[in-house]
């Protein structure tokens, strides 16, 4: 991985258009302006760099979500490139989409965290696609990072695939639904990384607190048609842009390809229900793993649980990330 050159001991620019007391704005990184939030907690307390789904699953617009997190952290949300704010800055010129690129990009928005903030270390954390960009980047940059969090956890796309047709199937037998047991069945024979093989298993796979938290984001984008410029439209646009460029990368990625190892202790926080990275698949993940501390955690919700169970998240963090911050 190309890491950019660090920043630490450079003076920081100002957020492009920044107003006097804003931690909201754009800032350059890997040659386009992308646009970071920090949202403050104390001074001393630690920072952490939250990576989003997707892949262009931009948070800016439900920024509130992480109001939680602030009792015991400073949050730095982030779109990245290709995805809401960033994206719409310059459509057409956000250069290279892929998983080396933005890794490049993650590590040079941490050493400008370390500056602006006056930090050594950060926490890495990343939900679903912006778990297999963080895994990516403390594998690039060990040293920048106290801790990983992962939430809805990507481990191997052929492994959720299996864990989700057995959930699918025990679901769809207990209903004694037989035309959903014949489409598995069809599903099944279609190879593993065939986006069609997934068809079937989508009416199953989402608890109700996912549900929720989709409609939370379809209210935000509105009816069809959607606007073609402005925030909506650069969300609506940055994720089918993101989406189409990037997710090669997640059916490629395999978490297990590092070992499984880390250099720095990691903590993986699961919803119970999330059936889209699968929890078990996570959970023998973590028990596979050497690192110099490891500990997963469960809470109520689903692959979205670290926003519809934030109180229930931040929880976690504290008990289990807050002592690797020193």
């Amino acid at each position: 991985m190309v890491a950019a050159a660090p920043l630490a001991g450079l003076p920081m620019p100002a957020f492009a258009g920044e107003t006097e007391g804003s931690t909201d704005g754009f800032v350059p990184i890997g040659g386009i302006e992308q646009w970071l939030s920090i949202r403050p907690a104390g001074p001393a307390d630690p920072v952490l760099l939250f990576l989003h789904g997707g892949p262009g699953e931009a948070m800016s617009p439900f920024a509130s979500l992480f109001d939680p997190w602030r009792h015991a952290f400073t949050v730095a949300l982030w779109d990245q490139r290709g995805a809401g704010r960033t994206f719409g800055r310059d459509r057409a010129g956000q250069g290279e989409m892929s998983l080396t690129r933005l890794t490049a990009d993650t590590i040079a928005i941490a050493e400008h965290l370390c500056a602006r903030l006056g930090k050594t270390k950060i926490v890495l954390a990343g939900q679903s696609w912006g778990s297999i960009l963080a895994w990516n980047t403390i594998h690039a940059r060990p040293d920048l990072f106290s801790a990983y969090v992962g939430t809805g956890q990507s481990v191997n796309w052929g492994r959720s695939i299996i864990s989700q047709e057995r959930y699918a199937r025990a679901r769809a037998t207990a209903a004694d639904d037989r035309e959903a047991l014949a489409a598995l069945d069809a599903a099944q024979r279609l190879p593993i990384s065939d986006m069609a093989r997934t068809a079937p298993l989508r009416r199953w796979i989402m608890p109700p607190a996912d549900l929720a938290f989709l409609e939370e984001q379809r209210r935000f984008v509105g009816a069809r048609p959607h606007p073609e410029t402005g925030p909506v439209g650069d969300w609506v646009a940055g994720f089918g842009f993101s989406a189409e460029a990037l997710t090669p990368a997640v059916v490629a990625f395999d978490a297990y390809a590092s070992g499984p190892s880390a250099a720095i202790p990691v903590v993986v926080i699961q919803g119970r229900d999330d059936h889209i990275t699968p929890t078990d698949v996570a959970e023998r993940f973590v028990s596979d793993l050497a690192a110099p501390a490891k500990a997963f955690a469960t809470i109520e919700g689903g692959h979205f649980a670290c926003y519809t169970n934030a109180q229930a998240f931040v929880g976690a963090l504290t008990a289990h990330v807050r002592p690797l911050t020193g």
